[in-house]
C-alpha cells in the first residue's frame, strides 16, 4: 500500500478502531510457532500501547522511508529484505499483534509487501504469574535479570560451554559461567528460582532451554516493557503476590547480592569482587553465611 503519510495514518487508525475492545493476545502451539516463518502483511496488526500508535507522537516517517529503501534494493538484488523478523503475538479474534518492528512492518504496507517475516513468541500472563505463585513450594526466593545476569550481552563474563549441535542452533544463549551450579545450590537450600526479561523471550522456549542444563525455574517472566499490553497489570499483581508469598528474597546481580526479610524487616547488600572466574562461589559462601545468621537469630 504506498501511499501518502496521510493514507497510512489513517490505515492505522482504522486498524485500531477495529481491535479496540474486543483483540487479546492468545497462546500459540510450539508446532504453529515453529512452522511459520512468515505471514500476510494485513495480519499484523499495530500495538496500540506502542508509542508508534500515540496520536503525540506516531510513526517516525524517515525510518520508514529507510526501510523502503531497504524493501526496494532487496527487491531489485533478490535477497531478504530484513535481517530480523517482526515480533508478534497472536491474538483474538484473528491475526497477530506487533511487540516490535512497527516501522519496518509500515513500510512493508506502504509497499504493498504481501507477507513480512515474523517470529511468533507466548509472554507471560497474568494468569500464569498467579499460578506460579500458587504452584511455589517454598517462602524464600531468588531473583536474577536474564538480560543482563544469566545472558550477559558483553564479553565481560565468562561463558558456559554451548549446547551441543545442533541445539546450540536452536538454543544460541551462552549463560554466564557458574549459573547451573548456583541454581542448584540454591534450590537445594530451599529457594525458589525467578527470571525476569524485558526481551520477548516465550516462556516455553526459556523451560526448554534451562532444562537442557538440568534446571527447572518457579518463575519466568518475560517481555517486561512498557509497549506491551497489560504489563502494568503484571508488574502489580507481581509485587503483591510475591510480597505475601515470599517474606524472604534475594536478589543477585553481576556486582552484588541484596537480601531481603520482610518479616524481620532486615536487609543487606554484600558487594561482589567483580571477578567473573569466582562470581557464583562468592555468592554460594555468602549465602551460606547469610543462612547461618539467620538461623541464630
Amino acid at each position: 500500500m504506498a501511499g501518502t503519510k496521510s493514507r497510512f495514518d489513517e490505515y492505522v487508525r482504522e486498524e485500531l478502531n477495529r481491535y479496540r475492545g474486543i483483540g487479546y493476545p492468545v497462546k500459540s502451539n510450539l508446532l504453529h510457532r515453529i512452522k511459520t516463518w512468515k505471514k500476510p502483511t494485513r495480519k499484523i496488526h499495530p500495538n496500540p500501547e506502542d508509542e508508534f500508535c500515540f496520536q503525540d507522537i506516531g510513526p517516525n516517517y524517515k525510518i520508514i522511508s529507510d526501510y523502503e529503501q531497504q524493501i526496494l534494493q532487496a527487491r531489485k538484488n533478490g535477497t531478504r529484505f530484513f535481517s530480523e523478523p517482526l515480533t508478534v503475538q497472536k491474538m483474538h479474534p484473528d491475526g497477530y499483534m506487533l511487540l516490535n518492528g512497527h516501522h519496518r512492518w509500515a513500510a512493508a504496507v506502504r509497499l504493498g509487501e504481501e507477507k513480512v517475516p515474523v517470529r511468533i513468541v507466548n509472554l507471560t500472563t497474568l494468569n500464569e504469574v498467579q499460578k506460579m505463585i500458587r504452584d511455589a513450594k517454598n517462602n524464600k526466593r531468588v531473583t536474577f535479570d536474564l538480560d543482563e545476569v544469566i545472558f550477559p550481552p558483553d564479553n565481560s563474563s565468562l561463558m558456559e560451554p554451548p549446547l551441543r549441535f545442533p541445539l546450540n542452533r536452536t538454543y544460541p544463549e551462552r549463560m554466564r559461567l557458574g549459573v547451573p551450579a548456583l541454581f542448584n545450590f540454591l534450590q537445594r537450600r530451599g529457594y525458589d528460582i525467578w527470571v525476569f526479561s524485558a526481551r520477548y523471550y516465550s516462556t516455553d522456549y526459556l523451560k526448554r532451554y534451562f532444562r537442557r542444563y538440568r534446571i527447572k525455574l518457579d518463575g519466568i517472566v518475560t517481555g517486561l516493557v512498557q509497549n506491551r499490553p497489560g504489563v502494568n497489570e503484571i508488574r502489580e499483581e507481581l509485587s503483591t503476590l510475591t510480597r505475601s508469598k515470599y517474606p524472604r528474597t534475594i536478589h543477585i546481580d553481576g556486582k552484588s547480592v541484596l537480601c531481603i526479610d520482610r518479616e524481620k524487616r532486615h536487609f543487606s547488600d554484600y558487594e561482589l569482587s567483580g571477578s567473573p572466574e569466582t562470581w557464583s562461589r562468592e555468592i554460594m559462601d555468602y549465602v551460606s553465611a547469610y543462612e547461618k545468621q539467620h538461623q541464630k537469630d
